[in-house]
Formats: C-alpha cells, structure tokens, sequence
C-alpha cells in the first residue's frame, strides 16, 4: 500500500475524513504473511528438485522461557 505507508496516513493525504473511505478505494496487496509463504514453499520446492543455487539459512533456536 502507497510504498508502505499506513492506511491512515494514505488517507490523511487524499483528504478523506473517515478511514472507511480510504478502505473502501484501497487496493492493498497481497497479505505479506502469504508473500513469505510463497517464498518459502518456492524455496522447499527447489531444494527438493536438487536446486544447487539454493542457499538454507537455519532458523534462530527460540529463547528459553519463550
């Protein structure tokens, strides 16, 4: 949305006095939680085909306590 800018402020901006108006008109792009798991699928997907350019960065062990 508007190179990341906020609904709010997108709104602010085209005037609008009420958010419902700048919901209304907004054409926000994908869900970035899908985005993320676009990617990684792609990258499984490759991995399991014998992609060499793939590079697999492991994952942070979580914090004790978390």
């Amino acid at each position: 949305m508007a190179g990341g800018a906020s609904l709010y402020l997108v709104g602010m901006v085209l005037g609008h006095r009420q958010s419902r108006t700048t919901e209304r008109y907004a054409h926000l792009k994908d869900d970035p939680l899908r985005a993320v798991a676009n990617r990684t699928s792609e990258r499984i997907a490759a991995i399991m085909q014998g992609g060499r350019d793939t590079k697999v960065v492991p994952l942070p062990s979580p914090k004790a306590g978390e």
